[in-house]
C-alpha cells in the first residue's frame, strides 16, 4: 500500500502526466458520491424485490419450481436477480420467463422496473457524475491557472525590481532605450520564464506611452505584463482603454493648439 501511495505521489508531481493526475484526482473525489449512488441503487432494488415477493405470495398457489426458488427464493436472491437483470449479468427476459407461468402481471412489473432503472435512475446517476466531474475539472483548471499566475507574478515582480534598480531616474519612470537595454541584458531570462519576448514588452511600453513623453512608470509596465499573462478579455479591455487615453490626449493637444491659434487671431 505504501509503495502504491509513493508511486501515486511521484506521478502527481510530474507535469507531463497532467491528464493522468487529473483522472486520479477525479477518481479520488468520486469515492463518496459512488458510495451514495450504490446505496440508492441498493434501496431501489430492495423495495422492488419486496414488491416482487409480495406479488409471488399473492399469485402463487402451488409449490414453486426450482428455477423460481433459485432466483426468488429469498429476499437476497430476489435482489441479486434484479441487480443482474439491470446490469447486464442476466437477460431480464430469462429472469421473467419462470414468473410468466404464474401470472402475466410480472411482465408489467419487469417492464416498469427495467424502464425505471435504465431510463430513470441510471441516467440521473450518469448526469450527476458528468456534472460533478465537469465541475471538478473546471476547479482543477482554475487552480492550475492560479498556480501558473502566481509563478508568473513572482517572476514579473523580480523583473520590476531589476527595472527599478537599473533605472537611472528617480521618478519611477523608465525610458524606451533604458528598458530595451535592461530586457536585452538581465531581463531576458525572466521574459523566457513567463513566455514573453522583448517585442511584446516594448509594444506594451508604446501602448502605455499615450502622451508620447518617451517615459512610462515601471509599475504600469509590470501590471500590463501581468494582464498579458492573465485573462485575454482583460488584455483587450486594457488595450481599448489605453487607445482611448491616447486618442483623448491627442484631442486635448489639438484643442489647445486651436485655442492658442484663436487667441492669436483675436490679438
Amino acid at each position: 500500500v505504501l509503495r502504491v501511495l509513493r508511486a501515486a505521489r511521484v506521478i502527481r508531481s510530474l507535469k507531463d502526466f497532467y491528464t493522468c493526475r487529473l483522472i486520479m484526482d477525479c477518481l479520488s473525489h468520486v469515492i463518496f458520491p459512488t458510495f451514495w449512488v450504490f446505496t440508492m441503487l441498493l434501496f431501489a432494488l430492495y423495495v422492488s424485490a419486496i414488491v416482487l415477493l409480495q406479488m409471488l405470495d399473492v399469485f402463487i398457489s402451488a409449490k414453486p419450481t426450482a428455477e423460481i426458488v433459485d432466483h426468488y427464493g429469498s429476499l437476497g436472491n430476489a435482489i441479486f436477480t434484479l441487480y443482474l437483470s439491470v446490469t447486464g449479468g442476466l437477460d431480464w427476459q430469462k429472469a421473467l420467463e419462470p414468473l410468466l407461468v404464474i401470472s402475466g402481471w410480472f411482465r408489467l412489473f419487469f417492464i416498469m422496473f427495467v424502464g425505471f432503472m435504465h431510463f430513470g435512475m441510471f441516467n440521473i446517476y450518469s448526469a450527476i457524475f458528468v456534472a460533478f466531474v465537469t465541475t471538478f475539472v473546471k476547479q482543477h483548471h482554475q487552480e492550475s491557472l492560479h498556480n501558473s499566475w502566481s509563478k508568473d507574478s513572482a517572476v514579473i515582480e523580480e523583473l520590476r525590481q531589476i527595472m527599478t534598480t537599473e533605472n537611472a531616474r528617480d521618478d519611477d519612470r523608465i525610458t524606451f532605450k533604458r528598458l530595451t537595454r535592461i530586457l536585452q541584458d538581465k531581463g531576458i531570462t525572466h521574459l523566457k520564464k513567463v513566455g514573453l519576448d522583448i517585442d511584446a514588452v516594448l509594444g506594451v511600453f508604446n501602448m502605455l506611452d499615450a502622451e508620447e513623453t518617451g517615459t512610462v512608470l515601471v509599475d504600469e509596465i509590470a501590471c500590463s505584463l501581468m494582464q498579458l499573462k492573465g485573462n485575454t478579455e482583460n488584455v483587450h479591455f486594457a488595450t481599448v482603454m489605453y487607445e482611448n487615453k491616447r486618442l483623448m490626449t491627442r484631442i486635448n493637444k489639438l484643442s489647445q493648439h486651436l485655442q492658442s491659434e484663436f487667441d492669436d487671431l483675436k490679438a
